[in-house]
C-alpha cells in the first residue's frame, strides 16, 4: 500500500504535501516534517495555525468511501480478495467493554480476592472465551461496507 501511496502522492501533485506514513522521504520522519513546517511558518508575516483533534475519526469514518479510496491508491477497479480481507479485518471488528470484565471478575472472585491477584492470572483463555460470548460487542456501524469482494 505505501509504494502505491507514494506513486499516487507524486500523480497528484501532493508528494511534498502528504508526508504522514511515507517510505520514500530518505533520512526523515514525523519530526523532520514537523519541523520544517514550523520553519516555514516561522517565516510568514502573517499565519494562522489551527490544531484539531478529529475525535473518534476512525470509529466514524465511512467504510464505502474508505474502500473507494483504497482502490484509488491501489488504481484498481475492485479489491483483490487478499486486500479485501485486509479491508474487512480492518473495518469489521469486535472489542470487550473493561467495565464488564472488571465486573464478572469481581463477581467470580469476589472484590477481596481480585486486588490480591496479579491481573495476568485472573482469567485463563478458556474463562475469557466464555466472558466473550455474553460481552462481545461487534462494530455495527458498518457505514455502507458493501458486500462481496469488488
Amino acid at each position: 500500500m505505501n509504494n502505491s501511496y507514494n506513486t499516487f502522492a507524486k500523480d497528484n501533485n501532493i508528494d511534498e504535501i502528504a508526508v504522514a506514513y511515507r517510505n520514500n522521504k530518505e533520512g526523515k520522519n514525523s519530526v523532520n516534517f514537523a519541523h520544517e513546517v514550523f520553519e516555514h511558518l516561522f517565516k510568514q508575516e502573517h499565519a494562522v495555525i489551527i490544531s484539531m483533534d478529529f475525535t473518534s475519526f476512525f470509529d466514524n469514518i465511512s467504510h464505502k468511501t474508505l474502500k473507494n479510496n483504497i482502490k484509488r491508491v491501489l488504481n484498481v477497479d475492485s479489491l483483490s480478495d487478499d486486500w479485501y480481507k485486509v479491508f474487512r479485518i480492518l473495518t469489521k471488528f469486535t472489542y470487550v467493554n473493561k467495565t464488564e470484565i472488571d465486573q464478572f471478575l469481581k463477581t467470580k472472585h469476589g472484590e477481596k480476592k481480585l486486588k490480591k491477584i496479579k491481573l495476568s492470572k485472573i482469567m485463563e483463555p478458556i474463562e475469557f472465551r466464555e466472558f466473550k460470548k455474553e460481552h462481545l460487542h461487534v462494530n455495527r456501524k458498518n457505514l455502507g461496507i458493501p458486500q462481496g469482494s469488488g
